[in-house]
């Protein structure tokens, strides 16, 4: 399968523009990114590479290697809009999983703690520095304190999750976003997270024509005409 690095409207998320594909290919998996406010695009391959990503070319570049805790993968990356800190979820499925601040310039990640989760796969901040993952295990959406890294069930998301997800948070709309993979109708969907409840709502099924998997989405708050109301994902189909 093929890795694309892309953008589609918040609106419209049935419609995906492909800028250009992700550098490594199968079996390794981009399934890790984030975009912070000012538009820069950043991405983690299960590998430990780490790459910086130009959201108007699609061009990476190789950073270096960023190495998860020991054992783990990482599963989730997000900037944290109100103090610019970048932190990286890391897991083993049914085993449990670590939240992790990165320092990009030292290429290193530092440990916050154990969330408790066991199947983190998708990670996200609000604009009030709360953290939200979904667990692919039980079905739920979690609240994840950044001081801590415990996790406490939210509730769940409504729908049967499977194989990676991407969550991420729109500082425009003040709202969390995830690009789930529904195991009932075997396809991605995009979706808003009720950060109270858990509870998710479909927006609009993403690339009806096509089998398609989003590994992770960004939402930049800087946008220009082309950008406008655009999210910056990574499919695999």
């Amino acid at each position: 399968s093929q890795m694309l690095f892309g953008s589609f409207d918040t609106t419209m998320p049935a419609v995906f523009n492909a800028i250009g594909p992700s550098p490594d290919p199968a079996p390794d998996f981009e399934g890790a990114g984030a975009v912070d406010i000012d538009g820069n695009a950043y991405a983690l391959v299960n590998t430990g590479d780490f790459y910086s990503v130009d959201i108007d070319t699609g061009v990476y570049t190789l950073l270096g290697t960023l190495a998860p805790p020991a054992g783990e993968t990482w599963v989730g990356l997000e900037f944290d809009s109100s103090t610019g800190t970048l932190y990286g979820v890391s897991g083993v499925i049914n085993t449990g999983s670590t939240l992790s601040t990165i320092d990009i310039g030292a290429l290193t990640a530092t440990p916050v703690g154990a969330t408790g989760m066991l199947g983190a796969v998708a990670f996200a901040i609000d604009g009030a520095s709360v953290g939200y993952a979904f667990d692919i295990v039980d079905d739920q959406i979690y609240s994840i304190d950044l001081t801590t890294g415990a996790a406490t069930a939210l509730g769940p998301a409504g729908f049967n999750g499977n194989f990676g997800q991407g969550m991420g948070y729109d500082i425009n709309s003040d709202t969390v976003f995830m690009t789930a993979f529904n195991a009932t109708v075997f396809d991605s969907e995009f979706r808003s997270v009720n950060t109270t409840t858990g509870a998710t709502t479909l927006v609009d099924q993403m690339e009806p024509a096509a089998l398609t998997q989003y590994a992770w989405v960004g939402i930049p708050e800087v946008r220009d005409n082309d950008l406008c109301d655009d999210a910056m994902a990574v499919a695999c189909g």
